[in-house]
């Protein structure tokens, strides 16, 4: 598998073997496997790791990958996942000077819904400290609803965070709020510390919303940046309609409760936790 990121590893002893940084292209998963999965919603189905076929290299990927199904397609029967993959622990990249600046630090993946008509794929990307519980109700670092199925993209979260350099970290990928769909495929997973240039996504870690929390309208604050997409989640990954005039959101007709707003722009995306009283 190829890696699309260079990735430098290290390993150093703290009483026990630790993995400095993350790379993984799940060649050596069904040997010996790392990554755990969990089913939230109990029907016995999860992320499965599947050697290479025709249709994941036809979408641009090569060797092992993971995939989550939210159609059944031996009983023929339409599913509504809410399957979670869980990364092994490693400490998260620290920043190093390169070229007299510092390296872009973040999160890195390749993902693709698997049918070229029923594409409509919903995942988040967690990241949390590795003794943490995984609930569903965390903020996710990005999330999407995948609008095509014709390819894989390369997806490039970054994510400078002082909180948890060089701490014990895992990802989780959950797959979820998209009933009858087909499948959604993973690979090339990076835990990256490097200059780059983004070529899809680029997930900037600064709010851009005020105020929060918010009862009546939301401000976005994009400075020299054009908005191209808003989207507002509830913490059941379902969208909310709301309206949008000269760069504010009216969340009036919302529920009380905790919300997403992800927001792109011409030259990033931001994901931002609000609460509407």
């Amino acid at each position: 598998m190829k890696n699309f990121l260079p990735v430098f590893l290290l390993s150093f002893v703290l009483g026990h073997a630790q993995n400095y940084g993350l790379s993984e292209n799940f060649e050596n998963e069904s040997a010996s496997p790392r990554w755990t999965t969990l089913d939230l919603d109990g029907d016995g189905k999860t992320w499965r790791l599947q050697e290479a076929q025709d249709w994941t290299t036809a979408l641009g990927f090569s060797g092992y990958v993971y995939i989550s199904d939210s159609f059944d397609a031996a009983a023929n029967l339409p599913l509504n996942p809410n399957n979670v993959l869980v990364s092994p622990t490693f400490i998260y990249e620290s920043p190093r000077i390169k070229n007299g600046g510092i390296n872009t630090i973040g999160i890195a993946f390749r993902i693709a819904a698997a049918d070229a008509i029923k594409f409509s794929e919903s995942y988040a990307v967690y990241l949390l400290q590795a003794d943490q519980t995984f609930s569903a109700n965390e903020t996710p670092i990005y999330f999407e609803t995948l609008t095509s199925g014709s390819t894989s993209r390369n997806i490039f979260v970054d994510r400078f965070d002082w909180e948890i350099m060089g701490k014990e970290m895992k990802l989780y990928f959950r797959h979820f709020n998209s009933p009858n769909q087909k499948s959604l495929v993973i690979d090339d997973v990076s835990n990256f510390n490097t200059t780059m240039s983004v070529d899809d996504v680029a997930q900037k870690n600064k709010i851009v919303i005020s105020p929060n929390p918010a009862k009546h309208f939301i401000k976005v604050n994009l400075k020299d940046e054009t908005m191209r997409k808003l989207e507002i989640i509830d913490i059941t990954g379902r969208a909310q309609d709301v309206t949008i005039t000269n760069g504010e959101v009216d969340v009036r007709k919302l529920n009380a409760g905790i919300y997403f707003i992800r927001i792109d722009t011409d030259k990033s995306s931001y994901v931002n936790k609000f609460i509407k009283e």
